[in-house]
């Protein structure tokens, strides 16, 4: 992911680097990751070193993308091109360099219909040929504390959130909501009527939330929400007065962070 790719979010990528280890395996490659975006900021290099910082990328030959969904064109939308790129990376080619945001399953869901066995073996090879789809994709969660360790900064800010939320002794669940937009609750009601069309979804995701912190932590469990709407933050404020903790922090898609190429104004700026 560079600045002039549209990478989309922390997930996307996640995902898309879960899927390249899980290839890198199979074809006894090196991996390694490169990015000029928030992430280069705030991850570090864990058990595995995947830093390119002392390379060129140019260097990596033709770049190829596999896409799970980019505006339309993608590996469910163009299963030749997913096939040709599947048998380049597994060819004679010392280095592949490719963007993706395919989720880990998609080497058993999308490549049995290419009955390129390789794959099959090389999954039974490293003991996942009888992962099911869900515990496939549940792999990312293992391989973000396996490739990361977060910035001391970032944990030393994370801390201070949870100390000023009283959370820093406390169990509680974790809530996360976007809603894509990001304003007033009088410019969200007045210019996002999607927003507003949607609202029961936010409560049903607010209620399963806390449904999930009775069950595990009782009735009195707290809750911590992160949203980029103010909408939401107050409409779970209201309703589950302070077991529902929040910060009044703007959020924002890592996309939305990226420089258009041809703009050199909008300098990166993390908070």
């Amino acid at each position: 992911c560079t600045t002039v790719d549209w990478c989309g979010g922390l997930a996307d990528r996640l995902k898309g680097i879960t899927y390249s280890l899980l290839l890198a395996l199979l074809t006894r490659r090196q991996l390694l990751l490169t990015w000029n975006t928030a992430e280069q900021k705030l991850l570090a290099h864990n058990a595995l070193n995947w830093s390119t910082k002392a390379r060129n990328v140019q260097e990596y030959g033709l770049p190829l993308s596999m896409y799970s969904i980019t505006q339309g064109y993608g590996i469910d939308k163009e299963p030749s091109l997913a096939k040709k790129i599947i048998e380049y990376i597994k060819g004679p080619h010392k280095v592949v360099y490719f963007s993706t945001n395919l989720e880990p399953s998609a080497l058993i869901n999308r490549n049995k219909s290419f009955d390129i066995q390789w794959i099959s073996h090389g999954l039974q090879a490293i003991g996942l040929a009888n992962y099911t789809m869900s515990e496939m994709d549940g792999l990312v969660g293992l391989v973000f504390h396996y490739l990361f360790v977060m910035d001391q900064g970032l944990v030393a800010k994370l801390r201070a959130v949870k100390q000023h939320l009283g959370l820093d002794r406390a169990r509680y669940v974790g809530v996360h909501i976007r809603t894509g937009f990001v304003g007033t609750v009088h410019q969200e009601r007045s210019d996002h009527p999607k927003l507003l069309r949607l609202e029961g979804q936010w409560e049903a995701i607010l209620d399963c939330a806390v449904a999930t912190a009775n069950r595990h932590l009782g009735n009195d469990g707290l809750l911590f929400l992160a949203s980029d709407s103010v909408l939401v933050k107050q409409m779970a404020s209201v309703k589950y007065g302070s077991r529902m903790r929040t910060q009044n922090i703007s959020l924002q898609h890592l996309d939305q962070l990226l420089k258009k190429p041809a703009d050199k104004s909008n300098e990166e700026e993390v908070e």
